[in-house]
């Protein structure tokens, strides 16, 4: 599930939803990435994931809209 968590991030950093001064620069996966690190958002992102789990697990999630 984490890869769905970066893919959450950079949606926010690319989007500039969020301050880019509010993201780490970080490489996973052999890419560079931003990861926000305001505690809330990092929940907000980890429970949003959380909430999708299920419906991935069982091949129905079709996207965040």
């Amino acid at each position: 599930m984490e890869y769905f968590e970066v893919v959450i991030h950079q949606f926010l950093y690319y989007t500039t939803y969020y301050d880019s001064l509010t993201f780490d620069r970080t490489t996973k996966y052999g890419v560079t990435l931003y990861m926000n690190r305001v505690p809330e958002v990092i929940l907000y992102v980890k429970e949003l994931v959380k909430s999708v789990q299920p419906w991935m697990i069982r091949g129905e999630f079709r996207g965040l809209v």
